[in-house]
């Protein structure tokens, strides 16, 4: 991705979501809202309650990416 064209962005994303999956941004929602050890490294860096707050703002991304 040698630049920020939008050519290389769209065909860097569809690559990204092949090899990741659909339920990549479900995935990474679930990662943020459960598990211990990324909430605590991401709480760390960002101030007490980022990683809740990143979660649920991708599980709600998730829920209406859909409809």
């Amino acid at each position: 991705l040698g630049n920020a064209g939008g050519g290389n962005f769209a065909l860097a994303f569809y690559i990204l979501k092949i090899e990741v999956g659909d339920n990549y941004w479900g995935y990474m929602a679930n990662l943020y809202l459960s598990n211990t050890t990324f909430i605590n490294a991401i709480d760390k860096n960002f101030g007490v309650g980022a990683a809740n707050f990143i979660g649920e703002a991708l599980k709600y991304y998730v829920v209406n990416l859909k409809k």
